[in-house]
Formats: C-alpha cells, sequence, structure tokens
C-alpha cells in the first residue's frame, strides 16, 4: 500500500510539474525556401535553429522527443523581397528575432522568445554561365588483335555549365563517372552520367552518350622516303640510306588507304650535334591519326654535309 500510495503521489506530482510553463532552449531543424533562381548561394546556411522558448512541460517534452522534427521553414523571399532588391552586393542579413511569431506558429504550444545567433548572412552571387569540354573517364582494355579505331566519340562533346562566376573560373571541363572495360572487341556505345564538379555549379546535361568505335587491326610495313629540314642555303644534307620503312597497326578498314604519302619521315639539321656525331636519328612529322605503335627501321641514319 506504501508504493501503490508512493506511486500515485509521484504521478500527481508529475502532472502538476508538466502542467506549468518553463523557458528553455530547444533545437530544431531549419529550411530555407524560395531562394532567387537568378543567383547563387555561395555561403552554407544553418540546418538547425537553436531557440530559446517558453511553454508547458508537456509541450516541451513532446517535441523533444520528438526525434523526426518537422523543420522550420523561412520564406526567403516573403520576408526579404525588398530588401533583396536594393542590394548590390547581394549581401542579405536576416534578423531571426524579428520573426519570432512566425516561428512560434510552426511550433506547437511553444511560444519563440529568443533564437541563437539571432542573424543569418545570406551570400549571394550572380548568376553565369559557360561552355565545357566533356572528357570521358575510361579505362579499356581489348582483346587480342583488336584496338580503338580514331577517338571516343562523346554526344554531346561539350555542356554548358552555370554558377558563381568565382567558381566556373576555376573549371575548364568535366567528366564523365569512371567505366572499366575489359576484352573489348566490338564497337561499343555507353550512356554515363557526369560527374559533379562542385556543389554550387550546375550542369546543362546529367548524362552523355559515349561511344568506343573497336575494329580489328592488322600489321602494315611502307618504305618512304627522308626528308630534311632546317638545312642551311649554303649547305646539302645528304642521308644514308635516303628510306626507311615504317611499320605501324593499322584497323582492317584502313589498310588500303595508308601508302607511302601518308607519312613524312626525315631528319632535322639542328639535331645533328646530338648523341652520336656520324648519325642523326629520324623523326616523323606527319603519320595518320588511325594508326599506332609506329616503329622506324633504321632509326639512324648516317649523313655528309656539303657544301653548295
Amino acid at each position: 500500500m506504501f508504493f501503490i500510495f508512493v506511486g500515485i503521489a509521484t504521478f500527481l506530482w508529475f502532472l502538476w510539474t508538466m502542467d506549468k510553463e518553463y523557458t528553455t532552449v530547444i533545437s530544431n531543424p531549419v529550411e530555407f525556401t524560395k531562394l532567387p533562381e537568378n543567383r547563387v548561394l555561395v555561403n552554407n546556411l544553418p540546418d538547425k535553429l537553436h531557440m530559446e522558448v517558453t511553454g508547458g512541460g508537456f509541450a516541451l517534452l513532446r517535441h523533444n522527443w520528438d526525434i523526426s522534427k518537422n523543420p522550420i521553414k523561412i520564406d526567403f523571399q516573403e520576408l526579404n523581397q525588398n530588401q533583396f532588391k536594393n542590394s548590390q552586393s547581394g549581401n542579405i542579413v536576416l534578423s531571426l528575432n524579428q520573426i519570432r511569431t512566425r516561428l512560434s506558429t510552426q511550433l506547437t504550444n511553444i511560444k519563440v522568445n529568443s533564437v541563437i545567433p539571432d542573424t543569418i548572412s545570406f551570400r549571394f552571387a550572380s548568376m553565369v554561365k559557360k561552355t565545357v569540354p566533356v572528357r570521358a573517364d575510361l579505362e579499356l582494355e581489348f582483346e587480342k588483335q583488336f584496338m580503338l579505331r580514331g577517338e571516343v566519340i562523346i554526344i554531346p562533346d561539350s555542356i554548358e555549365i552555370s554558377g558563381p562566376s568565382v567558381v566556373l573560373d576555376t573549371i575548364n571541363e568535366v567528366y564523365t563517372s569512371p567505366l572499366k572495360l575489359k576484352k573489348v572487341e566490338t564497337t561499343t556505345q555507353r550512356n554515363l552520367s557526369l560527374v559533379q564538379v562542385h556543389d554550387k555549379i550546375s550542369l546543362s546535361k546529367k548524362r552523355v552518350l559515349v561511344e568506343i568505335p573497336v575494329e580489328q587491326f592488322t600489321e602494315k610495313t611502307i618504305e618512304t622516303g627522308l626528308l630534311t629540314i632546317n638545312v642551311p642555303d649554303s649547305l646539302i644534307l645528304r642521308l644514308f640510306p635516303a628510306n626507311a620503312n615504317v611499320t605501324f597497326r593499322v584497323v582492317m578498314s584502313e589498310f588500303e588507304k595508308t601508302k607511302p604519302e601518308s607519312f613524312q619521315l626525315g631528319v632535322d639539321y639542328n639535331h645533328i650535334r646530338e648523341g652520336d656525331p656520324s648519325r642523326i636519328r629520324i623523326q616523323i612529322f606527319k603519320s595518320p591519326e588511325f594508326i599506332s605503335n609506329i616503329r622506324i627501321n633504321p632509326e639512324t641514319v648516317d649523313y655528309i654535309l656539303e657544301n653548295k
């Protein structure tokens, strides 16, 4: 009986205590709505408000026990429309203590006395745009006797990005999400997402089409004459031999298109003093874009200089 009466007394004391009003500090999530669309917010806003409030014990207890609290919504456009229009710098300071009544209406049976901190700064920058190229982040491993035919095709190959100029000036390209392929032997297409470059930057496209042209290749050898460049007008540079063989990989569809005139091999007079003084290295001045793994034989040639 003693414990029963103690329990009843404790319960009645709890009800009497909770029925009284208290002043305390609470925290609540906050959400800022209707920010200007033609400008970009460049500073971080708080995700919670700390408020000194007055309310009944039950109301405060219910608020503190509610894990999934609804965020307090602050309508920026409604509160600061005139101030924002008159601001030249784009910096706005919102006094939260001036909207205590509006904050109280979003809390059940709780009155907001003050907000900590009492002001929030908004730093806006003008929205600017520019066009940047898209790069494919690829790691390719081809099946034997297959290779990339030409360049990877990206559609579209450039996009428009927008954001504050201070951030936009540092961005010169955007990349696709990484793609790794093994044993590739056919032309492959993938729809890849673009990597978000910065949380303040918007992309005009979220995804692009990447086409990887692949074709079987073979090796081919062509003999071509050697050119000489940068030779003084008073001299003649003679090479021995005067021709060289160039061996390369080429896709089957371009095999017949590769001819001696597709290449320009030769030597540069300015390189005579480099390395072995009796020989000079052959250089590639021009070659088709669709070939790879180029090898020259011989790599160096003998030479003599004659006066004209």
